[in-house]
Protein backbone atom coordinates (compact mmCIF):
# COMPACT_ATOMS: atom_id res chain seq x y z
CA UNK A 1 0.00 0.00 0.00
CA UNK A 2 1.73 3.52 -0.46
CA UNK A 3 2.56 5.74 2.21
CA UNK A 4 0.99 8.68 2.61
CA UNK A 5 2.44 12.00 2.53
CA UNK A 6 2.27 14.86 4.94
CA UNK A 7 1.09 13.07 7.61
CA UNK A 8 3.26 14.14 11.15
CA UNK A 9 5.74 14.77 8.29
CA UNK A 10 8.41 17.27 9.13
CA UNK A 11 8.17 18.81 5.76
CA UNK A 12 5.01 20.79 7.91
CA UNK A 13 7.75 21.99 10.39
CA UNK A 14 8.18 24.92 8.98
CA UNK A 15 4.41 26.06 8.50
CA UNK A 16 3.26 28.63 10.33
CA UNK A 17 1.89 27.65 13.55
CA UNK A 18 -1.47 28.46 12.97
CA UNK A 19 -1.63 25.90 9.68
CA UNK A 20 -1.99 21.84 10.53
CA UNK A 21 -3.32 18.60 8.98
CA UNK A 22 -5.44 16.44 10.92
CA UNK A 23 -7.23 12.76 9.45
CA UNK A 24 -10.44 13.05 8.47
CA UNK A 25 -13.49 11.30 9.99
CA UNK A 26 -17.16 10.97 9.54
CA UNK A 27 -18.57 14.11 10.19
CA UNK A 28 -16.00 15.63 7.36
CA UNK A 29 -18.31 14.55 4.36
CA UNK A 30 -19.88 17.10 4.14
CA UNK A 31 -16.69 19.63 4.99
CA UNK A 32 -15.55 17.95 1.09
CA UNK A 33 -18.70 18.42 -0.14
CA UNK A 34 -18.95 22.13 0.75
CA UNK A 35 -15.29 22.08 -0.69
CA UNK A 36 -16.08 20.99 -4.03
CA UNK A 37 -18.96 22.64 -4.80
CA UNK A 38 -17.43 25.71 -3.96
CA UNK A 39 -13.91 25.53 -5.49
CA UNK A 40 -15.06 23.30 -8.42
CA UNK A 41 -19.42 23.42 -9.49
CA UNK A 42 -18.49 25.93 -12.46
CA UNK A 43 -15.45 24.04 -13.71
CA UNK A 44 -17.43 20.84 -13.54
CA UNK A 45 -20.61 22.16 -15.24
CA UNK A 46 -18.25 24.14 -17.85
CA UNK A 47 -15.76 20.75 -18.65
CA UNK A 48 -19.34 18.23 -18.26
CA UNK A 49 -22.18 19.69 -19.02
CA UNK A 50 -23.79 19.77 -15.49
CA UNK A 51 -22.78 18.94 -11.56
CA UNK A 52 -23.44 15.11 -10.83
CA UNK A 53 -25.04 15.53 -7.14
CA UNK A 54 -24.97 11.26 -6.53
CA UNK A 55 -20.93 11.21 -7.47
CA UNK A 56 -20.10 14.53 -5.77
CA UNK A 57 -22.01 13.10 -2.41
CA UNK A 58 -20.09 9.37 -3.33
CA UNK A 59 -16.96 10.98 -3.21
CA UNK A 60 -17.39 13.44 -0.17
CA UNK A 61 -18.30 9.83 1.60
CA UNK A 62 -14.97 8.55 0.26
CA UNK A 63 -13.01 11.18 1.06
CA UNK A 64 -13.43 11.00 4.78
CA UNK A 65 -11.89 7.20 4.63
CA UNK A 66 -9.15 7.94 2.38
CA UNK A 67 -6.25 7.11 4.12
CA UNK A 68 -4.08 9.72 1.84
CA UNK A 69 -6.46 12.35 3.20
CA UNK A 70 -6.06 14.99 5.25
CA UNK A 71 -7.82 17.96 6.21
CA UNK A 72 -5.79 21.82 6.26
CA UNK A 73 -6.30 23.44 9.49
CA UNK A 74 -6.09 27.19 10.16
CA UNK A 75 -6.23 27.42 13.85
CA UNK A 76 -8.36 25.02 14.01
CA UNK A 77 -10.89 26.07 11.92
CA UNK A 78 -11.08 23.44 8.76
CA UNK A 79 -10.75 25.55 5.88
CA UNK A 80 -9.31 23.05 3.15
CA UNK A 81 -8.56 19.38 2.40
CA UNK A 82 -6.05 17.47 0.79
CA UNK A 83 -5.21 13.82 -0.30
CA UNK A 84 -2.25 12.76 -2.31
CA UNK A 85 0.10 9.60 -1.72
CA UNK A 86 3.43 8.23 -2.42
CA UNK A 87 4.58 5.38 -4.33
CA UNK A 88 8.17 4.34 -5.90
CA UNK A 89 7.99 6.58 -8.75
CA UNK A 90 6.35 9.58 -7.81
CA UNK A 91 4.31 11.64 -4.83
CA UNK A 92 0.22 11.93 -6.81
CA UNK A 93 -1.84 14.67 -5.74
CA UNK A 94 -5.46 13.65 -6.04
CA UNK A 95 -7.28 16.60 -4.55
CA UNK A 96 -6.00 19.82 -2.92
CA UNK A 97 -9.31 22.91 -2.29
CA UNK A 98 -9.01 25.79 -0.13
CA UNK A 99 -12.19 27.71 0.92
CA UNK A 100 -12.59 30.82 -1.10
CA UNK A 101 -11.95 32.62 1.81
CA UNK A 102 -8.54 31.61 2.78
CA UNK A 103 -6.94 31.30 -0.74
CA UNK A 104 -4.92 34.11 -2.06
CA UNK A 105 -2.81 33.80 1.28
CA UNK A 106 -0.21 31.17 1.21
CA UNK A 107 -1.86 28.59 2.87
CA UNK A 108 -1.80 26.07 -0.58
CA UNK A 109 1.72 27.39 -0.69
CA UNK A 110 2.79 26.22 2.16
CA UNK A 111 1.10 22.70 1.54
CA UNK A 112 2.92 22.66 -2.37
CA UNK A 113 5.84 23.84 -0.43
CA UNK A 114 6.27 20.99 1.90
CA UNK A 115 5.37 18.52 -0.53
CA UNK A 116 8.22 19.97 -2.81
CA UNK A 117 10.15 19.30 -0.02
CA UNK A 118 9.16 15.68 0.51
CA UNK A 119 9.39 15.05 -3.22
CA UNK A 120 13.31 16.63 -3.27
CA UNK A 121 14.48 14.29 -0.08
CA UNK A 122 12.91 11.45 -1.98
CA UNK A 123 14.08 12.58 -5.52
CA UNK A 124 10.43 12.08 -6.72
CA UNK A 125 8.23 13.89 -9.33
CA UNK A 126 5.40 15.15 -7.72
CA UNK A 127 2.13 14.67 -10.67
CA UNK A 128 -1.85 16.28 -10.62
CA UNK A 129 -3.83 16.93 -12.93
CA UNK A 130 -6.21 20.67 -13.13
CA UNK A 131 -9.31 20.95 -15.02
CA UNK A 132 -8.43 23.12 -17.99
CA UNK A 133 -11.09 25.33 -17.26
CA UNK A 134 -9.83 25.91 -13.93
CA UNK A 135 -7.37 29.16 -12.95
CA UNK A 136 -5.58 27.39 -10.54
CA UNK A 137 -3.15 26.24 -13.61
CA UNK A 138 -1.78 29.74 -13.02
CA UNK A 139 -1.29 28.70 -9.08
CA UNK A 140 1.21 25.52 -10.24
CA UNK A 141 2.83 26.80 -12.88
CA UNK A 142 4.43 29.47 -10.35
CA UNK A 143 5.07 26.62 -8.31
CA UNK A 144 7.45 25.37 -10.82
CA UNK A 145 4.35 22.45 -12.35
CA UNK A 146 5.02 22.14 -16.00
CA UNK A 147 2.78 20.65 -18.43
CA UNK A 148 3.45 16.76 -18.87
CA UNK A 149 0.27 15.95 -21.02
CA UNK A 150 -3.01 17.08 -21.91
CA UNK A 151 -6.88 15.17 -22.69
CA UNK A 152 -10.18 16.53 -23.69
CA UNK A 153 -10.46 17.92 -19.95
CA UNK A 154 -7.35 17.32 -17.69
CA UNK A 155 -3.96 19.39 -18.46
CA UNK A 156 -1.97 16.59 -16.43
CA UNK A 157 1.46 18.25 -14.77
CA UNK A 158 4.57 17.58 -13.26
CA UNK A 159 7.62 18.91 -10.85
CA UNK A 160 10.71 18.14 -10.82
CA UNK A 161 12.87 19.02 -8.12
Amino acid sequence: MPKTILHNHKSTKNWPQALSLRAPCANDAQLFYDLVNETLFEYIVATWGRWNEALTQQNARAFTSNPHARVICLNDIDVGIIACHINSTEIFVQDVYLFAAHQQNGWARCVINALQNDARRLNLPIRLGVLKVNPAIGFYTRQGFALERADAQYFYLIWRA
